[in-house]
């Protein structure tokens, strides 16, 4: 069973990301102690949080919690004033540190992030590293923007004025930590705020909870005796002879061997992005994907799990963007004071329903505008409002957890020529255009779904009740993809029809990120081509000749359900590894740090994606036989 850890980096998808030793010398600075690290700075907030805080975060509420990647950790808090001035002291010098945004009640809110925007990733980004190497001395990050949507406060490198660690000779004798290991305890006592590894039983009761803390011990870092193994690759600044280093994250060696000993991007791409890999031992291009995998991912025997309805996502429908949902039918409903409604015959016309994804929709606390999450609707007292172009508008209002809460949904039925449709209902399955049948529990014994016989769902298994066979959905491969529409539900089956991270890693699988709200099948798979258990391909930033760290960003969509239909979530997954040779030891002491937060404006969005603390493990890997 594949841990949570190789979940979530499998989830991530990690970009490829430049990283080289920090070699900028420092400003003059102020005399301090060459045995501490003081670091000072004027923290300013911009954004809106993403969290279910119902009040607003005021500058003095925040304090900066710093930590340095040494043996043990040294750490150090600081309070932000009124100003937004801080200081914080370390007592360690030579160190790479790492910083944290608090909050008032010592929760963290956002990671310090070092861009340097004079060196580019392999996206074309500013290189940005989540620590920065420092000697003793004071050091004076500057103005620092802390981004409350996106939990980042951006330090710009170049305005550090300071005792600046020069890490250019740690390039020529770099360790290199290629090899097999296994994650153990550190051993160390960890700072306030890490976690210790839990045990694959802790994970895989983590992973069932959804990694819901309430439920039990979160765990989506690493588990105790999971195997790594780290591949070096060694490369050059091109047009000249000064090294620059690459690190692969892999499930196993015998995985990188299966996906061909390739690096999944060609030698000009490198090139172009700041590394010139062509004498590293590696091929270039692409990876060598199971071959009885279509595109590396998509499996023949692959069948539709849930009923693919024609959708499109629209940008402008009435001056809203939105989903419209299409019927080959509808009914209409009659309802008279002191009677039931009643609904009427089918009638036969095409149509859609459009429901509005805007910052309008959704719940929010009506005093301060911010998103909520509510679970008892009971007490709503709800009235409609008809907007222009026979759009309605609905707005329920209650008291909840103590506050005034409005919930808005925008939506209409309307023809096909956009004629609305006044009283209007369709029902599922019959009335919609279905372009691939799920799979079903046929209760009713008449070999079809009648809409009210969905299997239950246990992870990724489906199964019925009362001993009922499963009735398996369409196969993926037969669906029409002559259109448009066809081509997406196809994809989407084939998505559906992944094992999501499972595995064993016995064959080079191509992992892919999906975004359910593409307009074309083109914008449905995202991000760059990498392997199922490959965590990381990063360059590798040396800070001295036996440590460094990495670190990767990239976006994924995450789809939920927003009343009869699913809308996708923007999220911005952050990964960051520091590793440090032990003396006398070929073992390694290492920290993780994983974070993802929302950057969608979707009130449904940020509701279902609250802001959460970064996760973070300090741990040792006990290097391996080949």
């Amino acid at each position: 069973m594949q841990s949570n850890f190789s979940r979530g980096l499998i989830g991530f998808g990690l970009g490829l990301l430049l990283f080289a030793g920090c070699s900028k010398k420092s400003s003059k600075s102020p005399d301090t102690s060459s045995s501490s690290i003081q670091l000072t700075g004027i923290l300013a907030i911009e954004g809106e949080s993403t969290s279910l805080r119902l009040t607003e975060t005021a500058i003095t509420d925040l304090s900066v919690y710093c930590v340095t990647f040494s043996l043990p950790p040294v750490a150090g808090t600081g309070a932000v004033s009124a100003e937004g001035k801080f200081s914080v002291t370390l007592n360690a010098a030579g160190a790479s540190v790492g910083c944290f945004i608090l909050d008032s009640a010592k929760s963290i809110l956002g990671t310090m992030v070092f861009e340097d925007s004079a060196k580019k990733d392999l996206n074309g980004e500013p290189k940005s590293a989540d620590r920065f190497a420092l000697e003793g001395g004071a050091s004076d990050l500057g103005a620092i923007t802390f981004n409350l949507s996106t939990g980042k406060a951006k330090v710009d490198v170049a305005k550090i004025v300071g005792k600046v660690k020069d890490t250019t000779v740690a390039l020529t004798d770099a360790y290199d930590f290629s090899g097999n290991y296994v994650f153990e305890a550190s051993g160390q006592k960890a700072p306030e705020g890490y976690a210790n590894l839990c045990t694959a039983a802790e994970q895989e009761a983590s992973h069932n909870n959804n990694n819901n803390s309430a439920q039990g011990k979160r765990c989506d870092g690493p588990s105790l005796n999971m195997p790594i193994y780290f591949k070096r690759l060694n490369g050059v600044v091109p047009g000249t002879t000064k090294p620059i280093f690459g690190m692969a994250l892999w499930a196993s060696k015998s995985l990188d061997n299966l996906c061909g000993n390739k690096l999944g991007i060609s030698y000009a791409d490198g090139i172009s992005h700041g590394i010139d890999l062509s004498n590293s031992g590696v091929g270039e291009g692409d990876f060598t994907w199971d071959p009885n995998l279509a595109d590396g991912w998509k499996s023949p025997a692959a069948r539709a799990k849930n009923s693919l309805l024609k959708q499109e996502s629209v940008d402008n429908f009435k001056g809203f963007p939105g989903t419209k949902q299409f019927f080959h039918q509808y009914h209409t409903f009659t309802c008279n004071p002191g009677s039931p409604c009643s609904e009427g015959a089918a009638t036969s016309a095409a149509g859609f329903q459009f429901n509005a994804n805007t910052k309008e929709t959704g719940c929010r606390n009506v005093a301060t505008g911010k998103s909520v999450q509510v679970n008892d609707w009971s007490g709503m007292q709800c009235e409609t409002t008809q907007l222009n172009g026979g759009l309605n508008k609905n707005t329920c209002k209650k008291t909840y957890e103590g506050a005034e809460v409005a919930c808005v949904n925008i939506g209409g039925t309307f023809l096909a020529n956009e004629t609305p449709i006044a009283n209007a209902v369709t029902r599922f399955p019959g009335d919609y255009v279905v372009l691939a049948q799920g799979s079903y529990c046929d209760y009713n014994n008449n070999n079809a779904f009648d809409g009210n016989e969905s299997p239950l769902w246990n992870n990724d298994e489906q199964s019925c009740n009362a001993g009922t066979p499963i009735t398996e959905g369409q196969l993926c491969s037969s669906i029409n993809a002559s259109a448009e529409g066809g081509q997406l539900a196809q994809l989407r089956c084939y998505a559906e029809g992944r094992k999501g991270g499972d595995g064993d890693f016995d064959s080079c699988q191509r992992e892919v990120r999906t975004n359910w709200n593409a307009k074309t099948a083109a914008e449905f798979v995202q991000g760059k081509s990498k392997p199922k258990g490959q965590f990381a391909f990063e360059l590798f930033d040396y800070d001295s000749a036996t440590s460094g760290s990495l670190r990767g960003e990239e976006r994924d969509y995450r789809g939920i359900q927003v009343g009869d239909n699913f809308t996708d979530c923007e999220i911005v997954n952050v990964f960051s590894l520091s590793i440090k040779k032990i003396d006398g030891s070929n073992d390694l002491y290492g920290e993780m740090i994983q974070n993802e937060t929302n950057v969608s404006p979707k009130p449904a969005c940020i509701a279902n994606f609250p802001a959460s603390a970064p996760t973070k493990y300090m741990f040792k890997l006990v290097k391996q036989a080949d």
